[in-house]
């Protein structure tokens, strides 16, 4: 034979490079199980009939495991390729030739997330076997009973124990003859959980406060959550806060369930979530919670105005504002307990200082000499209620330790100098030498404090019990204007401090809280009824004038 090879192209190299990625889920299911141990007794024989049937009891245990791995999977694939093409010439034919010569080359699989459990299993049982000679052909049928032990991990979170205990049956004919192998599922007869699941997960966490879309006057909260885990462990919580419904991370392993964000804005929703932990590889998310702030003025309660300032108290401390301009009133500085919830309840002004009932801190004492950057300190003797100051002495409803005289001669340094037990005082005047005290359960009460270091109770007014207790109280002249709640207006004559009498009263309609009065006018902080204007030019007959 004769045979020319021309390559009429000469060599062409092809080569180059494709990179392919594979993402998404992947699964390799896991099956493997061996006999450990196997006993086979001395075979039975029953005769049925003329056919002899063989009996072998055998024994055996099996262990092993079985599962399914799924994870997120990427790959890459690299190819080179060498060409070569031509001709050759044979027996006087020609033909076309060539040569291709291809090599891979692979990336190693990237497995990211896994997320399918393995489970592995003791597989314990007794085997029944029965054989019956027909043809070299052994049919075999196993039924028995099998406990599962199952241990199944979950990578980077979890782990648990599991016991199963259950009937399976299995029929199939001998592997002896593999053309009639006939594969044949157990049939789980019974599959319950007997024992226990170990280590358990937390509980979600719930119970939060604020609570879920509320709207808070503090521009300062702690917020709180309740978490127990089922197995008494230990748990951390992961804090997610921002203003974004989504929002981040912003603390890790906690130990305890109480966060401060530290000073929010106003009018702004704010949105947080807890994740337990309990440290062994368990965890629980709870839901994503919300709440919305208020401003810093919408929670007012008590207000002195001296020049072209209007010094307001509230739940967020001390705020001073420049009224100069009364149809554009400015907020020009504020003043708070730092890391704490204020309720300032009431607000007085002295020279260069504004004293300040915290009922939740003590006595706010603020210097205000620069109104654009209040300074202040706490004096915690005493938790405040109402506040009031004369000369170099400031007189506080202490609540339940009734009224109680500081001397403020050094506001840097205040010290308690006298105090009268009553039952619970929401505030104070003074006028002379009394101070009027409103008090929660005994109503009006005179005090002669002549004597600053040991006060005397002259004479008292009981007004009842209305409501939520007595508030407000304002003296002018020779009467005492009573803001009391549900029962409206009350007007005193203390003309006689030994021997005052109720005059006058008004129903406002609403929730009276506080009063002042100018001239031949009462206003009243009538809560939910807002501001009430009323006519007291006679103190017997007060008369409604208008409200807003």
């Amino acid at each position: 034979m004769f045979e020319w090879r021309i390559y009429t192209v000469g060599e062409l190299n092809v080569t180059g490079s494709v990179k392919a990625s594979i993402e998404g889920e992947v699964a390799y299911n896991l099956d493997q199980v061996i006999r450990i141990y196997k006993q086979t007794f001395a075979p039975v024989t029953i005769m049925v009939g003329p056919v002899p049937i063989v009996i072998t009891p055998t024994l055996n245990v099996y262990a092993g495991f079985t599962g399914k791995v799924s994870a997120e999977v990427s790959l890459g694939v690299s190819i080179s390729t060498f060409m070569k093409a031509g001709f050759v010439y044979s027996e006087g034919e020609l033909k076309p030739v060539g040569e291709f010569t291809p090599s891979y080359s692979f990336d190693y699989p990237t497995l990211n997330n896994i997320l399918e459990p393995i489970n592995f299993d003791l597989i314990p049982y007794v085997e029944n076997a029965v054989g019956i000679g027909l043809y070299g052909v052994n049919i075999v049928e196993v039924p028995a009973p099998r406990l599962y032990l199952d241990f199944e991990y979950t990578p980077f979170d979890t782990y648990v124990w599991k016991l199963y205990g259950g009937l399976k049956s299995e029929f199939r004919i001998s592997e002896d003859i593999k053309v009639l192998k006939i594969p044949f599922e157990p049939k789980v007869i019974f599959d319950r959980k007997l024992l226990f699941i170990g280590n358990q997960m937390p509980n979600t966490p719930s119970d939060p406060n604020p609570p879920n879309g509320s709207t808070i006057e503090s521009l300062s909260p702690t917020l709180s959550w309740s978490c127990s885990d089922p197995d008494n462990d230990e748990l951390k919580y992961n804090i997610y806060f921002g203003t974004n419904d989504n929002p981040p991370l912003i603390i890790k392993d906690s130990i305890t369930n109480t966060f401060k964000p530290g000073e929010l804005s106003e009018n702004t929703t704010y949105y947080w979530k807890i994740v337990a932990k309990d440290g062994k590889f368990r965890k629980t998310e709870g839901p994503i919670w919300s709440f919305t702030t208020g401003s810093k003025l919408s929670s007012a309660r008590g207000i002195y105005v001296l020049g072209n300032y209007a010094y307001v108290s509230s739940d967020f401390g001390l705020d001073i504002v420049d009224i100069t301009d009364l149809t554009n009133p400015t907020l020009i500085g504020h003043w708070d307990v730092d890391n704490a919830e204020d309720r300032g309840l009431e607000v007085c002004i002295s020279g260069n200082y504004a004293y300040i009932a915290d009922e939740y801190n003590g006595l706010g004492i603020v210097d205000i000499t620069d109104p654009t950057n209040p300074i202040g300190h706490l004096y915690t003797g005493v938790v405040p209620s109402g506040v009031f100051v004369s000369g170099n002495y400031a007189y506080v409803a202490d609540n339940v330790y009734g009224l109680v005289i500081v001397d403020i001669t050094d506001p840097t340094n205040p010290n308690k100098v006298g105090r009268l037990d009553t039952s619970w005082v929401d505030s104070v005047c003074v006028s002379g030498n009394y101070a009027y005290v409103n008090d929660s359960l005994d109503g009006l009460i005179i005090v002669d404090i002549t004597d600053l270091n040991n006060p005397i109770l002259v004479e008292q007014v009981d007004l009842g019990w209305s409501g939520d207790g007595n508030r407000g109280l304002y003296v002018s002249g020779d009467y005492a204007y009573i803001a009391d709640n549900d029962n409206g207006l009350v007007i005193i004559d203390i003309t006689d401090p030994t021997h005052p009498s109720q005059i006058g009263h008004l129903d406002t309609g609403g929730y009276a809280q506080n009063v002042y009065v100018s001239g031949n006018y009462a206003f009243v902080a009538d809560f939910s009824n807002g501001l009430v204007i009323v006519d007291v030019t006679d103190p017997s007959n007060p008369e409604l004038v208008g409200s807003m």
